[in-house]
């Protein structure tokens, strides 16, 4: 993964800034995000777009979603590992954030 992007996504995870949430990247109605979302916030990529049925769209590549874009977005990270592993820690196994951002430092090198 790319090494900034790695960086600035694990210290995210650990700040306490980030409420954590599940189903969709960003939800507007508390304020919630996926470790995912996060991911997005502090990439530099992208762009928050439009609340459509309480989730805050997320776009990039000319696609906007409340789910991690597939049009190049990991890619573009350089990630090493499938993304949809943190989402899946994050909406099913009950793993905090901080826990991921373990996680993340196990799977991904940096690029």
């Amino acid at each position: 993964m790319d090494a900034t992007i790695k960086r600035k996504w694990v210290e995210a995870l650990r700040s306490g800034e980030y409420k954590q949430g599940q189903g969709a990247l960003r939800d507007a109605r508390d304020n919630t995000w996926c470790c995912l979302g996060v991911l997005c916030e502090v990439s530099g990529l992208g762009e928050w777009g439009a609340r459509v049925n309480d989730f805050v769209e997320f776009r990039y590549g000319g696609m906007a979603s409340a789910l991690l874009p597939t049009d190049g977005f990991t890619e573009a990270i350089k990630a090493s590992s499938e993304l949809h592993v943190y989402a899946h820690m994050n909406d099913h196994e009950g793993m905090t954030f901080a826990e991921i951002a373990d996680e993340v430092e196990r799977r991904e090198s940096d690029d």
